[in-house]
């Protein structure tokens, strides 16, 4: 009788330790399981949270526009509005490539009047000196190349005189008439209105002394295949103008993101196969860009026509500033 109270001791301390066991190895399982199912989540947070510091890292400081990478709708190439410009245009912007950087409609020549034709326009454009820099003769034929409502075309018919001619080529239909209007009001002769196709300027080969582009240029798609095409269209002598906006902040112009900057313009247009020949500095907010084909073919063009040098320095244009 003294030995069983002992075996029942004993026996209940085993069950009290095997109980704990079990519970161990339970508990053991339960955390090892917790744990791999917790590391996703775990991970998760850790990228989530990686991403938000990136995200805060790039994001522009306040007051800045950034960049959008959208598809463009449609072709087009324009005048800028030159002073109106916000950065809520409500336009699609493209980072790099040759796409258009802006697109508008300009169907409403009565708005488009007062903007591109304002008095003060001609304190900071320098119409005349533009013009006089592409070195135009009487006689010669030029295209300005969006023309809008013609705020250009006055001084480039005096350029050419009676005996040359003035394309104005654009592809708003309601804008070709009211040139037409303009043209006739101001007796404009020799000036030709051109209604043309968003990637075709609709001008005869071979014809153009020289071609004007101003505040066009980023309104334009697939740039190095248009102005590739568009040497066609130029005499051995001929040469194509680029104006458009400068970089940094402008009281006038398009937000910085529809802007190219000149560099990428003397990449693309040598890619379309132009050198730059010159560069006059006599404007305070664009750059003035002036180019020729770099094809052999236009040089061997000219030899072929022996032109006397009298007749070359005609055609020739300042080369300085």
């Amino acid at each position: 009788m003294s030995r069983l109270p002992a075996r029942t001791a004993l026996a209940a301390v085993a069950l009290v330790l095997a109980s704990l066991a079990a519970v161990g190895c339970s508990a053991y399982r339960a955390s090892r399981a917790t744990g791999a199912a917790g590391a996703p989540a775990a991970a998760a947070v850790s990228a989530r949270a990686n991403r938000t510091r990136d995200a805060r890292r790039l994001s522009p400081a306040p007051g800045r526009s950034a960049a959008v990478a959208e598809a463009a709708p449609r072709h087009g190439h324009h005048a800028h509005d030159p002073s109106k410009h916000t950065a809520a245009d409500g336009e699609p912007a493209h980072s790099g490539g040759s796409r258009a950087t802006s697109h508008r409609r300009f169907d409403d020549v009565e708005h488009w009047k007062r903007v591109f034709d304002d008095p003060g326009r001609d304190t900071w454009q320098k119409r005349r000196q533009v013009v006089e820099r592409l070195g135009l003769a009487p006689g010669s034929t030029v295209a300005d190349i969006g023309a809008g409502t013609g705020y250009f075309l006055p001084p480039l018919s005096r350029a050419v005189g009676p005996s040359g001619t003035v394309f104005a080529v654009e592809v708003e239909p309601k804008l070709v008439a009211y040139i037409r209007t303009r043209s006739e009001r101001e007796g404009l002769a020799n000036l030709v209105p051109v209604l043309a196709s968003f990637d075709n300027p609709r001008l005869p080969r071979r014809s153009l002394d020289a071609a004007l582009v101003v505040d066009t240029y980023h309104h334009i798609d697939d740039r190095v295949a248009y102005f590739g095409r568009f040497t066609g269209l130029l005499k051995a002598h001929g040469r194509l103008a680029i104006v458009d906006w400068k970089q940094g902040s402008l009281p006038v112009g398009p937000p910085p993101r529809h802007r190219i900057a000149p560099d990428q313009v003397i990449g693309e247009m040598q890619e379309a196969g132009y050198r730059l020949i010159a560069r006059p500095e006599i404007l305070p907010y664009q750059y003035f860009l002036i180019f020729e084909p770099a094809g052999s073919a236009h040089q061997q063009r000219a030899a072929r026509r022996g032109r006397e040098p009298a007749r070359r320095q005609r055609h020739r244009f300042p080369r300085g500033d």
